[in-house]
């Protein structure tokens, strides 16, 4: 079974709380401190995020070249935003696994 490595934000406390009870209650997700990661959960006011979602196009994708401060090293992100359709602890667990679907192998 594969495990996905679940990041959770500076979340309001309740809100952590609950999703960090519904990640932790999951046989193939663990919880992690920091990265790597496969899903990071970040409140919507998160700093970076009202700037990705400005630039996402009109499917609700964005690449992102990341280069390091040297210019000795690049990487491409790939972003994309999709609705999630039910906020719950379900639902939630529901996406990620819909989200790690469509990655990648």
């Amino acid at each position: 079974m594969t495990r996905y490595r679940i990041f959770v934000g500076e979340l309001p406390r309740m809100m952590r709380a609950i999703v960090e009870d519904a990640v932790s209650g999951q046989p193939d997700m663990d919880l992690v401190e920091r990265g790597p990661a496969d899903v990071a959960i970040v409140p919507e006011t998160a700093r970076a995020l009202p700037t990705v979602e400005a630039l996402l196009r009109g499917d609700g994708r964005l690449r992102v070249l990341a280069l390091s401060a040297d210019g000795r090293r690049a990487r491409i992100l790939h972003i994309s935003a999709r609705p999630v359709p039910t906020v719950s602890p379900l639902g939630l667990m529901d996406a990620i696994r819909a989200a790690m679907a469509d990655r990648p192998h």
